[in-house]
């Protein structure tokens, strides 16, 4: 049975946004916009990470191809840099 995904994207042009994924897919490439890239598109590749709870439930995180974090400490990261802007 095919069934789809939601991940969410940490970083770059996406941060913070849910895309839909499919079965086994492992990256994803997303065009954003930007100012110095060629054409003033950027396209940024996310890798896609799964996450286990203590419940057994998992998600999708997707971090940008050069992200050497894991993705509970760029999410953690994210939330605490949002947390002392407020």
């Amino acid at each position: 049975m095919e069934y789809s995904e939601t991940a969410l994207l940490v970083g770059g042009p996406c941060d913070g946004d849910h895309i839909e994924t499919y079965p086994g897919q492992s990256c994803i490439k997303m065009p954003g916009r930007a100012d110095y890239a060629p054409g003033g598109v950027l396209v940024a590749t996310y890798r896609l990470h799964r996450v286990h709870d203590s419940r057994g439930f998992h998600r999708l995180i997707g971090l940008l191809e050069n992200d050497h974090r894991g993705p509970m400490q760029a999410l953690y990261e994210g939330y605490k840099k949002e947390k002392e802007n407020a």
